[in-house]
């Protein structure tokens, strides 16, 4: 997509560029005149309409393809609404929740899913030999994240794969120290495959903000959509 913008671009700068400029002073000096008792004009010569709507056709295309694809962030979204995913599974969006789509890969390891957060965070960490989460030291003391994606990381033992919806006894809990955030995670399967999910909570989150994140692990359903 990156590739065809920059295409389209190329093509109206290229378009543009043809098109020859017209002298200020030719325009000042352009004076009507009278030949046979008619009013003529002298024609100043100037871009043909086609090749001012071909120009104008690549960069309205090109402006639409921005404003789909810029940015990662989706808002806000209204409370009660889910995000279905193609490979089988949906979920609901805590009201007031940021919600961040991710494709990454490192080491030899891609992931792929939706960040559901109370605040605003950048994409998750890809580190191999660990479930793909929130990086700890972007989550502030009252911040609680929840990743669902795909991890082909294969260094990784995924224990128990449950079938959706999962229970709260399915999830596995990582220790932590005093004033640390701790990590809950779940595999699961869909018709699509195996996939992870991933919550990290601050020291600090709030009651009500656990108690969205418990709603929201709650309605981690299969879905046919």
């Amino acid at each position: 997509m990156t590739e065809l913008k920059a295409q389209l671009r190329r093509y109206a700068e290229a378009v543009l560029d043809g098109v020859p400029a017209i002298p200020l002073a030719e325009v000042r000096n352009h004076r009507p005149s009278h030949r046979g008792g008619v009013l003529r004009s002298h024609r100043v010569r100037g871009p043909s309409i086609a090749v001012l709507l071909a120009a104008i056709v690549a960069l309205v295309a090109m402006v639409a393809m921005t404003g789909t694809t810029s940015p990662s962030h989706n808002g806000n979204l209204a409370s009660g609404q889910n995000i279905y995913h193609g490979a089988g599974w949906s979920i609901r969006v805590p009201h007031g929740w940021h919600v961040l789509r991710f494709n990454e890969s490192k080491d030899g390891v891609s992931a792929v899913g939706v960040q559901l957060s109370n605040v605003r965070l950048p994409r998750p960490a890809i580190i191999r030999g660990f479930p793909i989460q929130v990086n700890g030291r972007v989550l502030p003391p009252q911040g609680i994240a929840l990743i669902v994606a795909t991890d082909d990381d294969p260094t990784l033992s995924h224990g128990r794969v449950v079938a959706l919806p999962a229970s709260p006894r399915d999830w596995s809990t990582g220790s932590a120290t005093a004033g640390q955030p701790y990590v809950m995670y779940l595999w699961f399967r869909t018709a699509e495959g195996v996939f992870l999910a991933s919550a990290k909570v601050g020291a600090h989150a709030s009651s009500a903000a656990q108690k969205a994140l418990a709603s929201a692990s709650r309605s981690l359903t299969s879905s046919g959509k």
